[in-house]
């Protein structure tokens, strides 16, 4: 099967930047949210191969496991002669990792993750420490009506927001748990894993190289390239972002999670 990484992670984590990133690599081909269903008709995502393959195959409406487990790695192929370059970065979110299971059990482990284990795939753990900034970017997101990642020339227009208090505290708990539970999974079945934090990215308010060389390393490709992107940091810190913070303080006072509110 094609050389591949699969990049995991919850929604708002810096996906989509750090993609561009590695794609500046001439050996990194780089495919941002393979399962997406909004604007699915383009060449590179999961379901528009899937239906272009359903209307020579009809039976693949149903497959069995080894058939959708094929089907992924001639996607994978299609993918790598779409790049032309010699390994495959793609990105999957939490929330997507069971979309190729067919019936299953609710606690089973994700195929794509049974995938990656079996055919050698690499998995970058992506995520941030602070889950509250996480919860601020993806409330921003809602409210914003440009696309999800800020550019230089597209900024966003809505910097603050108020956030409900009980929604805030639901979402920090249920974030970490799905870490905590990929991450799980992730070392009990020895799937290689580099984990990376979204806050590592930047230095002193800056884009940092460091953790592209690592990734690069991890893959065996070379770290010496000029990673660029055009898309920057879309959220200021919580204390700048939420309008009602001290509501958010008082909440996460004498909590592990008291620290996000003053954090980047």
């Amino acid at each position: 099967m094609t050389p591949a990484c699969m990049m995991l992670s919850n929604q708002r984590m810096g996906s989509s930047m750090l993609l561009k990133l590695m794609a500046s690599s001439p050996e990194i081909g780089c495919e941002a949210e393979i399962f997406a269903t909004e604007g699915y008709d383009y060449d590179g995502n999961f379901w528009r191969y899937y239906r272009d393959r359903l209307a020579a195959d009809p039976d693949l409406v149903v497959p069995t496991f080894e058939r959708r487990e094929a089907l992924f790695g001639d996607y994978l192929k299609h993918l790598a002669a779409r790049h032309a370059k010699p390994v495959i970065m793609f990105d999957i979110k939490y929330d997507q990792a069971h979309l190729l299971d067919g019936s299953r059990s609710p606690f089973s482990r994700p195929a794509t993750l049974g995938m990656a284990r079996r055919n050698g795939w690499k998995v970058v753990h992506l995520f941030r420490r602070n889950t509250l900034a996480v919860w601020v970017s993806h409330c921003l997101a809602e409210i914003n009506p440009c696309p999800a990642e800020q550019t230089y020339a597209r900024p966003h227009r809505n910097t603050r927001v108020r956030l409900d208090t009980s929604m805030t505290i639901d979402f920090i708990a249920e974030a970490e748990r799905r870490r905590d539970w990929f991450a799980a999974y992730l070392t009990c079945f020895a799937i290689p894993t580099l984990d990376v934090f979204y806050e590592d990215l930047f230095a002193d308010g800056h884009l940092s190289s460091r953790p592209v060389g690592e990734i690069a390393a991890f893959l065996g490709v070379s770290p010496d390239f000029p990673a660029r992107t055009d898309t920057v940091k879309a959220s200021p810190p919580p204390a700048e972002a939420i309008i009602n913070i001290d509501e958010i303080r008082a909440a996460l006072a004498g909590t592990p999670h008291a620290w996000m509110t003053e954090a980047d």
